[in-house]
């Protein structure tokens, strides 16, 4: 389950969107439809919000870059992906705070 969290300047909630698939539990960062919803709500910032099957608080890679991306899409808007988070039933991990904290970030690579 992913949920979406749109919110004003003072972080007074506006609006909840959910998103899930029940076949596989596996849901896709559904980007079109949450910047379109954040624009339709005027909304200053999103929280993003889901869970792994069987618990797992481990970040995917499709996790850290969908979270980029989601910053990218929303940023020229004057959007703010205040948080994208992983829950389980006692622990949360902020993959926000993994990517802006994360020293790899920096690396610059030279591809030939």
């Amino acid at each position: 389950v992913l949920t979406v969290i749109y919110v004003s300047n003072s972080l007074k909630i506006i609006s909840k969107d959910k998103y899930s698939n029940i076949d596989s539990g596996l849901v896709e960062i559904p980007f079109k439809d949450i910047v379109y919803n954040a624009i339709n709500h005027k909304a200053k910032g999103i929280f993003v919000i889901h869970n792994h099957p069987g618990g797992s608080l481990r970040p995917s890679i499709s996790d850290i870059k969908g979270t980029k991306d989601l910053i990218a899409s929303l940023k020229p808007l004057g959007i703010h992906l205040f948080d994208s988070i992983i829950i389980n039933n006692t622990d949360y991990f902020s993959i926000s705070d993994f990517i802006n904290n994360n020293p790899l970030n920096n690396l610059k690579i030279n591809k030939k």
